[in-house]
């Protein structure tokens, strides 16, 4: 930026942890402030009219397109249609998680290791405390060998 008094001696920098620009680069989103300003708008009477023939005043005047578009998404999925309905769901409660259950017949002592790449350093530390710690616990001089109860066929 040019100086408005032309003098270089009168510049200074910033204060340290101090930004110049604090809210940063404006987000451009073109299409959905376009989208938003269609959802705002007011519907035409006649339409709402017509989606509410013989149905009663489910829409009410001055409703809006998101209105009228969320209630049409509402019809569809009473009829079944299983995409309206997912797609109402999770405008609401946002996607599902997968769920995962891993299971078999028999113990097999499974160990599932979970390792995460770019791990922030104090999780990094964290961890690294914690193993320090475990080390300093005492530790048996034998393994300890756990015998099976007998069961009812063996007794």
């Amino acid at each position: 930026m040019a100086n408005p008094k032309g003098n270089p001696q009168n510049l200074t920098p910033w204060a340290k942890g101090v930004s110049g620009n604090p809210g940063g680069k404006p987000r451009k989103r073109p299409q959905s402030e376009a989208n938003d300003a269609f959802l705002r708008k007011v519907y035409p009477e006649k339409m709402r009219r017509a989606m509410n023939a013989g149905i009663g005043e489910v829409l009410e005047p001055g409703c809006t397109w998101g209105d009228a578009i969320s209630f049409g998404l509402g019809k569809k999925a009473v009829r079944g249609d299983s995409h309206a309905a997912k797609e109402l769901r999770e405008s609401v409660e946002g996607k599902s998680v997968a769920r995962y259950e891993i299971s078999a017949a028999e113990n097999r002592n499974w160990v599932v290791e979970v390792e995460y790449a770019d791990l922030p350093d104090a999780v990094s530390q964290r961890n690294a405390r914690y193993d320090r710690e475990l080390k300093r616990l005492p530790q048996p001089s034998e393994p300890i060998e756990v015998q099976p109860e007998p069961t009812e066929t063996e007794s």
